[in-house]
């Protein structure tokens, strides 16, 4: 009869203190990455580790959109479409439709000529 031995678990890679570190970390900057946590505190461990670790803690850590900052020429072009449509009436605007997808198709409506 064959009987599987008990596995023992994978030693942890990060002390209490190090855990404690990076929950840390995370708490004083929600907006880093597991990357720089890692490379702040000098750990020899993975990224993932770290990501291990948050999750183990219940916590999570956002990385902030990039968004492109606008030039003259982009704002001048968006107050030249804002200033083609300020002095359109109700007959105009009953006809539009503001959504927030990227894309739509319809096929009971009529698409309004502009």
């Amino acid at each position: 009869m064959v009987t599987l031995s008990e596995r023992r678990p994978r030693p942890r890679l990060t002390s209490s203190a190090q855990d404690e570190a990076i929950q840390q970390a995370v708490r004083d900057d929600p907006f880093t990455n597991t990357v720089s946590i890692r490379e702040r505190l000098q750990l020899d461990v993975n990224a993932q580790t770290v990501r291990r670790r948050l999750r183990e803690a219940d916590l999570r850590h956002s990385i902030p959109a990039r968004k492109e900052r606008l030039s003259e020429e982009h704002r001048a072009t968006r107050l030249a479409y804002a200033r083609q449509y300020v002095d359109k009436g109700l007959d105009f605007w009953s006809m539009v439709v503001f959504t927030d997808e990227k894309h739509s198709t319809s096929q009971t409506m009529e698409r309004p000529q502009f």
